[in-house]
């Protein structure tokens, strides 16, 4: 959680979140503790899963859903319900950034796409927060941070030699992917003000990992990294592996998918 600053920069601006778990959240947190006026939409019948996550937790919620989402006020609706979609869009009529992390192509279906709100308010900064981005072969799968730390290759150079590779114990990349997105929004709102422009942000949880690695560790030209050191890498990591962790099944799972074998048969072998 990002602790709110005295000077609240973002005052007056309105932020709808309509995203869970921790990567959108996470990013939200950060705008509601600069100031901004940040409202979370959550489903009527269970709200945000990130309720339930824990131990720990505080007065029956999970601290981690408490820490990604203090600072905000609080909606309940049903995307699918016409009523619901109708009162949602008109807080984006009035709202500075719409950001969102409904699966592959729902926003669309919902009529809540960028096209659809930006038509109706010119000014309007959206932000979608996924795993694969919107072009590729992987645009329209879903994703989570222990998958796409395997994806990314940060699972290959945790652990200890000899042993499994392992996930990283903290949401690393759902929270640099949050980190991300509310960097572009802010150099949007920036943008907007400076040139009257609007532009659709596309933090791709993919991105974060890439980054991420760029900045940590990339092998020499004609070297490839083939060992897990966590004792010799410049930032300690030791977590010990398991052949049977999820994590590493993970791994082979993307591993699998790439060479064309079928994921499910490769995972549960």
């Amino acid at each position: 959680m990002m602790p709110a600053v005295s000077h609240r920069p973002l005052d007056g601006v309105r932020v709808l979140d309509v995203t869970t778990s921790i990567a959108g959240p996470y990013c939200a947190q950060a705008l509601a503790a600069l100031g901004a006026d940040v409202v979370k939409v959550e489903r009527p019948d269970t709200g945000d899963d990130g309720r339930a996550w824990g131990p720990p937790f505080w007065d029956g919620e999970g601290t981690m859903f408490l820490s990604a989402n203090a600072g905000k006020r609080s909606l309940a609706l049903s995307l699918r319900d016409p009523r619901g979609r109708d009162a949602l869009l008109r807080l984006a009529d009035r709202a500075d950034v719409f950001l969102q992390s409904l699966r592959p192509g729902l926003a669309e279906e919902l009529g809540l796409g960028a096209e659809e709100l930006r038509a109706r308010n010119p000014r309007l900064v959206y932000c979608s927060v996924g795993a694969y981005g919107r072009t590729g072969p992987l645009a329209r799968e879903p994703g989570y941070d222990a998958l796409m730390q395997a994806a990314g290759g940060l699972i290959s150079v945790t652990g200890e030699p000899g042993r499994a590779g392992v996930r990283v114990g903290t949401s690393t990349i759902d929270q640099g992917t949050g980190a991300w997105a509310a960097i572009g929004i802010l150099a949007a709102l920036l943008e907007r003000e400076r040139r009257l422009v609007q532009r659709d942000l596309d933090r791709r949880a993919a991105a974060a990992q890439q980054r991420r690695e760029d900045t940590d560790r990339r092998p020499l030209p004609g070297r490839e990294v083939d060992e897990r050191d966590a004792d010799a890498h410049r930032r300690p990591v030791g977590f010990a592996g398991d052949a049977h962790d999820p994590a590493q099944r993970l791994h082979e799972w993307v591993v699998a998918r790439s060479r064309g074998v079928s994921p499910d048969r490769h995972v549960h072998e």
